[in-house]
């Protein structure tokens, strides 16, 4: 059975055409506090004042810096994403990263709300945060250069090695990520299935509006 998160997530931020926005209102770095704006159907608003709990849990600095980062890169994958052919296993690389990444956010607001075992929490989100934050920075690196060579060649794509290259992108397997999506609550085989049903034509939207 799939995640309903996972089903949330993809619904709201891939499928529906929403506004690409960013997910943080004060990101705690030029700020003093750190504001996680509510993600609907997902979790509420968080604000926390960064310098009073730098004291008491040092890795908070470290949190901030990381969530920072991964706002603007899920930002900046949102922006990109339909420029890129749908068979083309980047994108669909992408878009499970950007899953993780809105994922992750609604794992630190319940982190957040629970003062139980925080540092170590913190520590964990970090660790796997940091992991997403190199996969999607590094993919969409690779996205755009190989934009600009296939622009610079002037080529198509070959439609018809267009099955063969969608089905690559899920081969690869990265045990970091999987275990970081597993962390933030959307297991990777839940996203892959259900990516693969947006990509293929083959998406129930009314199914994907259940929570």
């Amino acid at each position: 059975m799939l995640s309903s998160l996972v089903q949330r997530i993809i619904y709201k931020y891939i499928t529906s055409g929403i506004k690409c926005t960013k997910v943080l209102a004060e990101d705690g770095i030029t700020s003093k506090e750190l504001v996680i704006s509510q993600l609907d159907g997902l979790s509420r608003e968080m604000s926390v004042n960064i310098n009073l709990l730098r004291g008491k849990y040092p890795s908070i600095t470290r949190t901030a810096s990381i969530a920072k980062n991964l706002d603007e890169y899920q930002f900046l994958v949102c922006r990109e994403i339909s420029s890129i052919p749908d068979f083309d296993p980047l994108k669909i690389q992408l878009q499970k990263y950007r899953v993780g990444v809105i994922a992750a956010f609604a794992k630190l607001v319940a982190i957040l709300e629970d003062a139980d075992n925080l540092s170590a929490e913190l520590q964990k989100w970090n660790s796997f945060a940091n992991s997403m934050l190199v996969e999607t920075s590094e993919t969409l690196l690779k996205a755009r250069n190989k934009m600009k060579k296939k622009e610079g060649n002037n080529n198509d794509v070959n439609s018809s090695n267009s099955s063969d290259q969608f089905q690559a992108g899920y081969s690869q397997q990265n045990l970091r990520i999987k275990e970081a999506l597993n962390f933030f609550g959307v297991p990777e085989n839940d996203i892959d299935e259900e990516l693969i049903r947006v990509y293929s034509g083959n998406t129930d939207l009314d199914k994907l509006t259940e929570p």
